[in-house]
């Protein structure tokens, strides 16, 4: 049979169509193993795919978690400072009434002094034509809008006492809402 063939349509055509039909079967051979090939990438791409969003899922839910527990702690720290500024300002008038009973109201500092302590641009030189308000710095102001720097606006003992509660109660809250921040910011786990 394959003698006619060959007879037939002669040596040449037969192994040109033999070639053609090997060509056409590697090709498919070929096509098929890269299709293998190409699936197994695909489907390693899609499982790293899978794989990292469930890692960028749990990085954001751990975040979230995160930030909830600062925003919690934050929140706690707000409100002991507020607590504690409430309880302070209770003890500064508690702290001021006694002042007042406990001080006798004799000058202290004379109008001169007084006035000196209040004019920020004698000792700063920023070029302010008026004393800064203060502790007194409304009588500063008068005696220094009379054109009298030496009029007699003394501070009592009781004017100083309650400047120095004041500072001391300042500094006291400064130094609250400085430790909070440092505990705030201890208390958080360090980055990575």
């Amino acid at each position: 049979m394959f003698d006619k063939i060959l007879t037939f349509f002669g040596a040449g055509k037969v192994a040109l169509v033999c070639t053609l039909a090997l060509a056409v079967w590697w090709f498919c051979v070929g096509w098929t193993v890269n299709g293998w090939r190409y699936e197994a990438l695909l489907n390693a791409q899609q499982t790293g795919y899978e794989t990292a969003l469930k890692d960028a899922q749990k990085a954001a839910v751990d975040a979230l978690e995160s930030a909830r527990k600062v925003e919690a702690a934050g929140e706690t720290l707000a409100q002991q400072q507020l607590a504690l500024e409430a309880s302070n300002q209770q003890l500064a008038k508690e702290r001021d009434h006694a002042l007042r009973q406990i001080t006798t109201g004799r000058a202290c500092l004379d109008g001169g002094v007084v006035r000196l302590l209040n004019d920020r641009s004698a000792s700063h030189g920023n070029g302010l034509s008026a004393p800064a308000a203060g502790l007194a710095g409304a009588f500063a102001a008068a005696a220094y809008d009379s054109g009298e720097p030496e009029a007699g606006f003394a501070a009592t003992d009781t004017d100083v006492a309650l400047w120095a509660g004041n500072a001391i109660e300042r500094y006291d809250l400064c130094r609250g809402r400085v430790d909070a921040l440092r505990n705030f910011f201890e208390q958080q786990e360090p980055r990575k």
